[in-house]
């Protein structure tokens, strides 16, 4: 028998429908991957929740997840708990995502974070493709270990890959691998950390429609609302930067010491960021 490429697959397109709503037009899974619901907004766009039906990711695991949108289709994408990452430090797990958006679509794919616990080895390789007028909103959140069973920086190592292509045109890529070189129950001051901080997290926003100040008045925006945020910068328990990448896009980066702080920060700016990419009178301008 021919081994599996992958060991969970999901392939998922969808369509914009009459009337201008959004469905599930195809939807193909290989367990333990399926989608667990969708459920259908009042702007027309299609909520949809991924579930892993596993206890996570185990020793050379191989996921597949492929989502399409065609023309006009506006989704919202998630799933259900965070990545769990088990020992796989002899036979590393992996991830690939495919996300296509075709000419005006627009995604917002915002999974939970990615979880690594102790002797955990992960990769994940992303590649996206934007139509004319498409727009992608992605957020990305790792975890170095579960703090109470003190394994923060003990996995054996993670590595990420993202490769975005506009119109045939590659626009932005990134390579990040991370490899704790001693890994010990506190973690802080060894190798592969970011100073004091242990968590990482980043909002990505890719639009062709996109204007060269776009990170610069975010960040505007960001510290004109965000209290509770910029009490987090203040204390040192939160950095946050953003910047614009080479074309067509602009990266909401975030250090911090819990999950649930960089998704706060990271869903502040998303909510900023949707609002512009959305109204058509703020496309046309500068301002957010």
């Amino acid at each position: 028998m021919l081994e599996r490429a992958y060991t969970g697959e999901l392939e998922a397109v969808f369509a914009r429908a009459g009337g201008g709503a959004t469905r599930l037009a195809r939807c193909r899974h290989a367990a333990p991957l399926k989608v667990a619901k969708s459920f259908p907004r009042a702007d027309g766009s299609l909520a949809v929740c991924m579930m892993d039906c596993s206890p996570g990711m185990l020793a050379d695991d191989r996921y597949l997840i492929e989502l399409t949108l065609d023309e006009g289709a506006a989704v919202f994408v998630t799933n259900q708990s965070y990545t769990k990452v088990h020992p796989s430090r002899e036979r590393p797990s992996s991830q690939r995502t495919k996300l296509t958006l075709g000419r005006g679509a627009m995604l917002e794919y915002r999974p939970e974070p990615v979880s690594l616990y102790r002797d955990a080895s992960f990769s994940s390789a992303t590649d996206i493709a934007l139509g004319p007028g498409a727009a992608l909103l992605l957020s990305d959140i790792v975890v170095p270990g579960r703090v109470l069973r003190g394994e923060m920086f003990c996995y054996a190592a993670y590595a990420a890959a993202m490769n975005v292509f506009c119109g045939g045109e590659l626009i932005y890529c990134s390579r990040q691998r991370i490899a704790p070189a001693t890994p010990t129950g506190s973690g802080y001051g060894k190798p592969g950390i970011w100073a004091s901080y242990t968590h990482q997290g980043a909002m990505y926003v890719f639009a062709d429609r996109l204007q060269a100040d776009f990170a610069a008045r975010l960040r505007e925006r960001l510290e004109e609302q965000s209290g509770e945020v910029a009490s987090w910068r203040e204390a040192g328990e939160l950095a946050v930067g953003a910047s614009m990448t080479y074309k067509h896009g602009a990266v909401v980066s975030v250090l911090g010491r819990s999950a649930w702080q960089l998704q706060r920060t990271i869903a502040l700016a998303w909510t900023i960021a949707k609002e512009w990419l959305t109204e058509p009178s703020a496309q046309r301008s500068t301002i957010l």
